[in-house]
């Protein structure tokens, strides 16, 4: 995953961590500049779980996905029978960030399920 994807999704991350949470009091979509600010939030949402979806799905590939969780073990268990330990030992330490990764994709799709929840019931579509 490239910094730049990586660095969006923590910005996405800060925002709907920061934002919603503010909203859920007072905010709808008929407060003017509040609702505004809420409906340019709502709008992210979306957009967010699709690259997280994708950024999952990836990960989650077949052996045959270069990236994926089974192509890291499978290269791992290549490295080893080619007498490559050092090569296995990167590898398994990659993919063992890489599965850590993934819980908390999994666990920030969930918080933007909830931030679409919140955002339809104030009624802003997303």
């Amino acid at each position: 995953m490239s910094r730049r994807i990586r660095h969006q999704l923590a910005v996405a991350a800060i925002v709907f961590a920061v934002a919603v949470p503010s909203f859920a009091a007072t905010a709808s979509a008929d407060d003017g500049d509040l609702g505004t600010r809420l409906a340019r939030v709502c709008a992210r949402v979306a957009p967010a779980e699709q690259r997280v979806s994708a950024i999952i799905a990836r990960l989650e590939g077949g052996a045959d996905l270069r990236g994926s969780l089974a192509w890291f073990d499978a290269q791992i268990v290549r490295a080893t029978s080619m007498n490559r330990p050092k090569i296995a030992a990167d590898l398994q330490a990659r993919r063992n960030l890489l599965a850590d990764r993934l819980a908390q994709l999994h666990r920030r799709i969930d918080r933007l399920d909830r931030a679409a929840d919140f955002c339809r019931e104030k009624g802003i579509a997303v």
